[in-house]
C-alpha cells in the first residue's frame, strides 16, 4: 500500500510504472485479512497490478484463559485424536506449546485431524503428520466424517467462533470423551483512519477470507455496506461465501482455498463487470 497522495510502492497499479497488460491494473482492492496474515494475498494482487488497500476488520487474540488449552496439552498422550479446526488453531497451539516448553513430538504419536489443506499445511510446517483431512469446510463436517470415533478420546481445538456443536456430534457418534478447547479468539479490529480515507477514494474489489471478515467490514455501518454492495466481492471458502450472501452481497467464490484462486475469482468478476459495461455502452449508442 502507498500513501494516498505520495509515491507508490511495490507495484501499485495507480502508478505510471504499472505493467500495461497487468490484469488488475488500475483496480483498487481492499484486503480485510488480519494484517499479520495479509502478505501473500497482497503480494498476489500487486503482482497483477492492483492497488492494495490494507483494511483489516478482525485480529486474532489469545483465549480469555489459557487454562483449558494448557490442561489439554498436559495430557496429549491420553488422546486418541487431536483435531484442529483451523490453521490459526494449529499455530496458536504450537506457539503455546513452545511457551510451555512442551515437546511437539508428542503430537506425532497421536492421530491428528484437520479441517482443510491449509490446516494440514500449518501442521506439516512442524513435521506433524495429519491422519485425516476433512474434505468439507467447517468443524461440523469434520466431526461427522472423522473415523474411527467410537470409544476414542478426542481433543477438538478451535477458535471461539467455531461451532461448539461439533463436540456433541462426536459424542453422539460414540466418542468416549471429547474436550472442546478454545485456542484463540477472533475479535473486531478498526481498520484505522488511513484505510477509511482510501476507501472513500473508491474501491473496485473487496476480498473476504472468513465469515468474521465479512461481519467486521459490514459492522462499520451504512457507508461500509455501500462500498461492499458496489464492489466486486471475492470470497474464500463456502462458509465465507454463505456469510456474505446472507448479508445480501453478490460474490465470486474462489475455486479452491488459496490466495491465487481468490485473486482469480476477483479478476474474473471484474472482467465480467467490464464486459457488461461495454455491452451496455454499446447498446446505448
Amino acid at each position: 500500500m502507498r500513501s494516498r497522495r505520495g509515491d507508490p510502492v511495490r507495484g501499485s497499479s495507480r502508478s505510471d510504472e504499472a505493467a500495461p497488460r497487468a490484469p488488475l491494473a488500475g483496480k483498487r482492492v481492499a484486503v480485510t485479512r488480519p494484517a499479520e496474515q495479509a502478505a501473500s494475498l497482497s503480494a498476489e494482487l500487486e503482482a497483477r497490478g492492483a492497488y492494495v488497500i490494507s483494511c483489516p476488520t478482525i485480529r486474532l487474540a489469545e483465549p480469555e484463559s489459557w487454562a483449558p488449552l494448557d490442561r489439554a496439552l498436559a495430557r496429549l498422550e491420553e488422546y486418541d485424536w487431536v483435531v484442529f479446526t483451523s490453521a490459526n488453531g494449529a499455530r496458536f497451539t504450537l506457539r503455546r506449546m513452545a511457551e510451555l516448553g512442551s515437546d511437539v513430538a508428542v503430537l506425532r504419536t497421536r492421530s491428528v485431524g484437520a479441517v482443510g489443506p491449509g490446516t494440514a499445511a500449518a501442521l506439516a510446517e512442524r513435521a506433524i503428520p495429519v491422519t485425516f483431512v476433512a474434505r468439507a469446510e467447517g468443524s461440523i463436517p469434520l466431526a461427522e466424517s472423522l473415523a474411527p470415533v467410537r470409544g476414542r478420546s478426542i481433543a477438538m481445538i478451535r477458535s471461539d467462533r467455531a461451532d461448539p456443536v461439533a463436540a456433541g456430534v462426536l459424542e453422539r457418534r460414540g466418542a468416549r470423551n471429547v474436550d472442546d478447547v478454545v485456542a484463540y479468539r477472533t475479535v473486531p479490529a478498526s481498520p484505522g483512519e488511513a484505510a477509511l480515507l482510501e476507501l472513500r477514494d473508491g474501491i473496485d474489489g473487496l476480498t473476504f477470507t472468513s465469515p468474521s471478515t465479512v461481519r467486521g467490514f459490514l459492522d462499520g455501518g451504512p457507508e461500509w455496506r455501500r462500498w461492499a454492495e458496489s464492489s466486486i466481492v471475492a470470497t474464500l471458502g463456502p462458509t465465507t461465501t454463505a456469510a456474505a450472501r446472507e448479508e445480501g452481497l453478490v460474490v465470486h467464490e474462489a475455486s479452491e482455498k488459496t490466495m491465487v484462486a481468490l485473486v482469480d475469482a476477483l479478476e474474473h468478476g471484474l472482467a465480467r463487470r467490464a464486459a457488461e459495461e461495454r455491452d451496455a455502452h454499446g447498446r446505448a449508442r
